[in-house]
């Protein structure tokens, strides 16, 4: 059994590591080591209500006798005081979006004996490992809540059928199961209709409306779901490969001018001026830079990064940029006008070919929403004189909390986090121009290589 005098002295060095911030500070060094795609989230904060879903009021519409214009958020619009349906007639010239909140938490036990013979030895990849927990599993919906919302009314169908047929087997079904009807996403319907082409090698470009989507699982690796899509009139001579275009897809852009990542090959690398393009596209569409550092953010799979050294391109650039100890390493960089940054969870799949495909995304302001509590840190318990230490992060919104051990021999205690989030994509289906006028979310390109 565990001597009195050793809990005695891990008590005194959990309360100064307490009372100190060096259990934050460690913790939080972690966390932001290992967070990439959610540092686009601009932070908005939800009214303390019951329920997990909230509907925001978006943004201002362009005025009918103005040039189209990217809509300015309303600051007295942002954020409802109760859970709206989101049909109130005062906000219906509005677009929204959706917040879903949920709790997240994560914990580790660790020794008495182990932190009395070594404390700073034994805590730090205790705190580490939460750190990382709540860094991967934050960072992971932040990465599906972009990839659903931006690879998202583009894919291509993936059995044959040579006959006649109105129910087509698709790759990726998001972008398919709801169109944006006056600022509000409405479900895919007979009588609420999405428009689609499809180019096939004997028909050539056909024009269908799609009235029913059936969504598959979820694949976990790509972001992507698989599923089928119900047409209102048949076609035929389907081929395993033919693109399905809606009306209201986001941009993408492939190199080589392929039009899916079924056409992908080993060669259709990215290169560094196809995202001088795409940065290009949104100055001119008016999506303005990242307000919290200034540039816009590329979010690449580290193979990216190897692909870029490939490019000559790049390296004429970098050749300016010899000193930069962030280019050579793959850290977060900036060249141009663009933040460049790599993370180790991207998503990725393998073709029909056999080819993977790296994703990146480059954003612009606004193109996520991360979703806090707006009195979380009241949420915070008292355990005065009970031996537990809890600290609330209000940079990261995520509770850490030291409790003291309760099991029968008292020989552990445990290191976990709690947090409350929720990711959005903004949308701006009431801004109607640019190249994909119809698309409801206009704050970013997708670039789908090799």
């Amino acid at each position: 059994m565990s001597d009195p005098g050793i809990h005695q002295l891990v008590n005194e060095n959990l309360s100064i590591l307490g009372m100190d911030g060096l259990y934050l500070g460690m913790i939080n060094a972690h966390l932001e080591e290992n967070t990439i795609w959610a540092r686009d989230g601009k932070k908005e904060k939800c009214a303390s209500r019951k329920g997990q879903t909230f509907k925001i009021n978006e943004s201002e519409k362009a005025e009918p006798d103005q040039d189209p214009r990217t809509p300015t958020n309303l600051a007295s619009r942002a954020v409802k005081d109760y859970i709206d349906n989101g049909m109130d007639p005062e906000n219906q010239d509005h677009g929204y979006f959706e917040l879903h909140m949920n709790k997240y938490s994560a914990m580790t036990n660790v020794s008495v004996d182990d932190a009395a013979l070594a404390f700073d030895d034994t805590m730090e990849p205790k705190m580490e490992f939460v750190a990382e927990k709540a860094a991967y599993t934050r960072d992971l919906q932040a990465r599906r809540t972009l990839m659903q919302a931006y690879e998202n009314g583009k894919t291509y169908v993936t059995v044959l059928s040579a006959s006649s047929v109105t129910v087509l087997t698709v790759k990726n079904t998001n972008g398919f199961t709801t169109r944006w009807v006056a600022g509000v996403p409405t479900a895919v319907s007979g009588s609420n209709t999405i428009e689609v082409t499809i180019v096939n090698g004997t028909l050539g470009t056909v024009t269908r409306q799609v009235s029913a989507c059936t969504p598959g699982t979820r694949d976990d690796l790509s972001d992507m779901i698989p599923g089928t899509i119900t047409l209102t009139a048949a076609v035929s001579e389907i081929a395993v490969g033919d693109p399905v275009t809606s009306k209201y897809a986001t941009p993408q852009i492939l190199p080589n001018a392929k039009s899916t990542s079924y056409n992908l090959a080993a060669n259709d690398k990215l290169t560094f001026l196809l995202t001088t393009r795409i940065t290009s596209w949104l100055m001119h569409t008016g999506i303005r830079p990242h307000s919290d550092t200034g540039y816009f953010h590329f979010t690449g799979d580290t193979e990216h990064f190897n692909h870029f050294w490939e490019d000559s391109v790049f390296q004429n650039v970098f050749q300016g940029r010899y000193d930069s100890e962030e280019v050579r390493n793959g850290k977060p960089a900036v060249i141009q006008n663009i933040l460049f940054q790599f993370t180790q969870r991207p998503a990725r799949n393998t073709n029909e070919a056999g080819v993977e495909v790296h994703r990146a995304l480059i954003t612009g302001e606004g193109a996520l929403t991360l979703g806090v509590y707006e009195k979380d840190p009241q949420q915070t318990y008292s355990y005065e004189d009970s031996g537990h230490y809890r600290t609330y992060d209000e940079e990261n919104n995520i509770h850490h909390i030291v409790r003291k051990p309760i099991d029968a021999l008292g020989d552990y205690f445990t290191i976990s986090y709690k947090a409350y989030w929720g990711f959005a994509a903004r949308t701006d289906s009431l801004f109607v121009g640019g190249s994909h006028p119809y698309s409801p979310r206009k704050r970013g390109v997708l670039i789908l290589s090799a």
